[in-house]
């Protein structure tokens, strides 16, 4: 893959004639709790980013998008946010461009949830044209692949990892605190971000701030292990944790990008 960033323009002219799919990697500028940076999600979509120059596969990867929608974090000091429309649009105008180029695959590689209602937004305006857009998300996948790499909430023992693999001068996992969620009333059970459960079940989605379920930023979100919780907050922890889900992720894209780029469809007229 050829990371756009570190190319001079003639070099990016000629990979850009063997390329037709793009990666935008997006990440968040927000708060993760006591022990972790504000750069937490675009630190870990850089990483990813890095590592993806490995991967024999003829895409390009653009710089990584470092603040994305994050505005219900907002109430801990030092998060920034688009809003939706912005995001929507920043992302569009950089679509246009790598379409410009000849791209007709686009790829999000999304660190942050809350970015992903925009970014589906995006592919499915760009759908309309006949261009192949999807959004993929690497915490929504790796549970499955090791029980132990089960997030288990905001600021959990794989967000950590990853700042200690790329940035460990920025946390220190001694500060973390295993967050106690605060429940809407006594029957109206946090599940994750904005699904609540009531007997048992999660039927009601609210739109919530972070404030609302938690004190310090860090939340658990039961709806990710619904058999029980897999692990300690930090249990396991280390750089290595790191290096060993990313090596995952390189492989799924390496064998996903080719499927991908299968996918053909006509615009609507």
């Amino acid at each position: 893959m050829y990371l756009l960033e570190n190319m001079t323009w003639a070099k990016a002219q000629e990979a850009f004639s063997k390329c037709k799919t793009a990666i935008i990697p997006l990440g968040s500028t927000e708060q993760h709790g006591p022990h972790l940076p504000l750069g937490t999600d675009f630190f870990t979509a850089q990483y990813f980013s890095d590592a993806m120059v490995n991967v024999d596969y003829n895409a390009i990867i653009t710089p990584v998008l470092p603040i994305g929608f994050a505005d219900y974090h907002s109430d801990f000091p030092g998060t920034l946010s688009l809003t939706y429309d912005t995001l929507m649009h920043v992302v569009s105008e950089i679509c246009e461009k790598l379409i410009g180029y000849g791209i007709d695959h686009i790829l999000f590689f999304n660190t942050h949830g809350g970015n992903a209602a925009p970014l589906g937004r995006v592919a499915y305006a760009l759908r309309q044209r006949g261009i192949v857009a999807a959004t993929y998300m690497w915490f929504e996948m790796i549970g499955h692949i090791k029980d132990e790499w089960k997030l288990i909430g905001h600021g959990d023992a794989s967000e950590t990892a990853f700042v200690l693999a790329y940035r460990p001068e920025t946390c220190d996992p001694n500060d973390a605190i295993r967050p106690t969620n605060k429940n809407l009333t006594d029957k109206l059970i946090m599940g994750d971000m904005n699904e609540i459960m009531f007997k048992g079940v999660m039927p009601v989605h609210f739109q919530l701030r972070v404030k609302d379920v938690s004190d310090i930023g860090a939340m658990l979100e039961p709806s990710l292990y619904p058999d029980g919780d897999h692990g300690q907050w930090m249990e396991g922890v280390d750089p290595k944790m790191a290096e060993d889900m990313t090596k995952v992720v390189m492989e799924y894209l390496a064998e996903f990008l080719p499927e991908f780029e299968k996918v053909h469809f006509d615009p609507v007229v």
